[in-house]
């Protein structure tokens, strides 16, 4: 029970929770508004619609190492795409540091997460809707 008294009593407790429950809600939010949303689209007829079905259901069956690994590579400071988009966009003239600052380090494993889940949600929800 010390243990639990150390962990309760510690300074970091506080952002500890304030970040576990931040993850949590948003993961949930999004994954649950994008899962129905999609699965709105997906219910109605249309040409190609078992096709379509089967490419959102992609990503859900991709490995986590293996997303891991192509996120990583998207995000790279130095060579990612996304930093690359950033740039020739204009948004931004420096470079963002997708996985080693603190703010945009959550939100980019967050949107991993979210892309990881959502195919997931949207079977659920569309065989809900069936």
């Amino acid at each position: 029970w010390s243990n639990y008294g150390d962990v309760f009593a510690s300074d970091w407790f506080p952002a500890v929770m304030k970040t576990s429950v931040l993850w949590t809600v948003g993961n949930v939010v999004f994954v649950c508004g994008l899962s129905l949303a999609i699965a709105l689209m997906l219910d109605r007829k249309f040409p190609g619609r078992g096709l379509v079905r089967a490419l959102f259901f992609l990503p859900w069956a991709v490995p986590y190492v293996a997303a891991g690994i192509v996120w990583g590579w998207m995000y790279d400071y130095e060579f990612g795409v996304l930093n690359y988009l950033v740039h020739a966009s204009g948004l931004s003239a420096d470079k963002i540091n997708f996985l080693t600052a603190c703010p945009t380090a959550f939100y980019s494993v967050g949107a991993l997460s979210v892309w990881k889940l959502v195919p997931f949600g949207t079977v659920m929800f569309l065989a809900g809707l069936q």
